[in-house]
């Protein structure tokens, strides 16, 4: 699956799932429950699935350090 992560379609998917996974660290940070908190880092680690799907978006950049070898 190719994602365009430019388009206006995946940036309104990346910020609901960048708001969704600070709502869930909030969440945590409270005193939860063993399986409540099983179930909120699983919803966490489903949103940075999601958000893989884009690929690595680091900007390539040109350096004047030089790499030996």
């Amino acid at each position: 699956m190719r994602i365009d992560p430019y388009s206006n379609t995946w940036q309104v998917v990346e910020a609901h799932l960048k708001q969704r996974m600070a709502d869930l660290r909030i969440r945590l940070e409270g005193d939860q429950p063993e399986e409540s908190s099983i179930k909120l880092r699983a919803a966490l680690r489903e949103c940075k699935s999601m958000l893989e799907l884009a690929g690595d978006r680091t900007p390539l950049v040109e350096s004047d350090i030089e790499i030996p070898g």
